[in-house]
């Protein structure tokens, strides 16, 4: 039983259909970075998450965390320098806890800048939250330590004592 030869026609033309020649080279695709806080000494605004934190955190922020958020205690401060004090916002990103809101709560949280008072905020409910504020530009110093000081009056107080504030997500200046 021979194959006709139309089948053998139409099998050759199906598997050279198949073959194609691949290029021998494809570009570059377009490059998209996240955005990201900056990751040096030098910081202006800054993620928990990314390696600059950690130089950041002056006081009473967790340093043993990792991830997106730290806990603070009642009164984290922070510090970054700028590259300059002009039309610079204040930013901080964090959340209320519903487990602390629930036996602390409404919560006031005082924002400080080189220990000048930027704002006050009261928090009836827990969540995420942020707070933002232009600061004037004589309360700033261009390439010098600026820092930033998060006074929260009613922190929650575990059965062993240990004191949380509020989960902090990023924090800095931005133009």
């Amino acid at each position: 039983m021979s194959f006709p030869a139309r089948y053998w026609l139409a099998a050759i033309s199906l598997m050279s259909a198949a073959c194609v020649r691949t290029p021998d080279h494809y570009p570059v695709p377009e490059q998209h970075f996240p955005l990201r806080a900056q990751t040096s000494a030098t910081a202006e605004f800054i993620a928990m998450g990314d390696a600059a934190a950690l130089q950041a955190i002056v006081r009473d922020v967790n340093k043993g965390e990792q991830g997106a958020w730290r806990w603070t205690g009642a009164d984290p401060e922070l510090r970054f320098t700028l590259a300059s004090p002009t039309n610079r916002t204040l930013i901080v990103e964090f959340a209320i806890h519903d487990r602390t809101f629930r036996e602390t709560g409404p919560v006031t949280i005082s924002f400080y800048v080189n220990g000048k008072l930027a704002g006050q905020e009261h928090y009836t409910t827990h969540g995420d939250k942020s707070f933002e504020k232009l600061i004037p530009a004589e309360w700033l110093l261009a390439q010098r330590e600026t820092r930033v000081r998060l006074v929260i009056d009613k922190p929650w107080t575990s059965p062993d004592g240990e004191t949380l504030g509020v989960l902090l997500k990023r924090i800095g200046f931005v133009e």
